[in-house]
This record gives structure tokens, sequence and C-alpha cells, in this order.
């Protein structure tokens, strides 16, 4: 499938209020459903959810507090790619981020991660714990260390790594694609055709 280089513009329905319930692994299921009934073409591989347009779909319990996970991959793998050919990388440029209380929708928003900034510091973090697995020299236990901003986790079910951003780290990207991005361009979101 090839990527369409253009922007979303906007969502015409509105999703704050939508019910959602579960645990949040539920949540997303049902949030992925609720796009899916509204035209989108979601896929599951590797890649952002909405491929077409290069947009990961993100929800998020409002004022949680641990990493959020941006995906996953294996040791070898990620010794293997560097931080522009990696499956993070694709999944953290551009992110619709909806947020939930469990009960239901409580905000939908486009995130614009491309900037030079949050980039540098990704790539930073993942790079630096990538160095780590190269030289067999891993932080401790189940955390691969990067930066301030992300560390790998070991995920134990899968034997993968998790790419995981802090959260005060993603709550600042946000804060930082408002103060910047947001105030020259206006985004929304248009159902695709």
């Amino acid at each position: 499938m090839t990527q369409i280089k253009a922007k979303l513009i906007s969502i015409k329905e509105n999703l704050v209020g939508v019910p959602v319930y579960g645990s949040p692994d539920n949540i997303g299921r049902q949030v992925e459903r609720i796009f899916k009934k509204l035209g989108f073409k979601l896929q599951n591989g590797a890649g952002p959810d909405i491929y077409i347009f290069g947009v990961e779909v993100k929800t998020r319990t409002e004022n949680a507090v641990s990493p959020e996970t941006v995906g996953r991959m294996y040791e070898q793998d990620i010794i293997n790619t560097a931080w522009e050919d990696s499956l993070f990388f694709t999944k953290i440029q551009s992110q619709i981020r909806v947020y939930h209380d469990r009960k239901k929708i409580t905000r939908c928003e486009l995130f614009d991660f491309s900037d030079p900034f949050i980039q540098k510091n990704l790539k930073d973090a993942y790079e630096n714990g990538r160095n780590q697995f190269i030289n067999h020299n891993l932080s401790c236990g189940n955390y691969v260390y990067g930066n301030k901003w992300a560390c790998f986790e070991i995920c134990k079910h899968s034997g993968q790594y998790q790419f995981r951003i802090n959260n005060n780290m993603y709550d600042k990207m946000e804060r930082m694609t408002k103060d910047t991005f947001n105030t020259l361009f206006e985004f929304s979101f248009d159902k695709p055709a």
C-alpha cells in the first residue's frame, strides 16, 4: 500500500461523548471500530493505523501517568534498524490521540509530531537504547533507558521491546504542537471517500 502525501483536515463527526468502556486495550479496539464505521481504513500490521495518510491512532485514559507505548520490535530488529527506518519513527510522525475516562471519549485531536526538536529527542532516545543493545550494555532488568524522553521495556509475553515515551514528554510534545504548529495552521479531519 502506498502512502498519500496529504493531511487529514477534519472529522465531521464529533466523537466527544461517544461511549467507551472496559480496559484500556478494550477501549482501543472500540475506538478502532468507531473509526472504521466512519470510513477510515485501519490496518493492523506494522506502521501507522491509517497507513495511507501515515497517521497513528492512539487511545489514552485521561490523567494516565505511565509511559505510553509507541510500538514493539524484537531486539535484533532494533539493532539492525536506524531510527528513520524503524516502525517507531513511522508511528510517531502524526497521531490522532483519543482520550477517554473509561466511560466516554473526552477529546480527540490530531498532533503533528514531525517537529525537528521532538524528532531529535526521540531519535536520541532510540539510538542510545539501540547502542546499548548493540554493546550488550543493557541498563537494568526490564528497561533499557534511552534518555528522559523514552526507553525500551521488555514485553514478557512476546519477547519484544516496547518503545515507551515518558508521559511528561508526551504532554510536552502535545503542548509544543499546539503552541507552535497549530498557531500557524488549522487542522480538522475529513472522512475518507
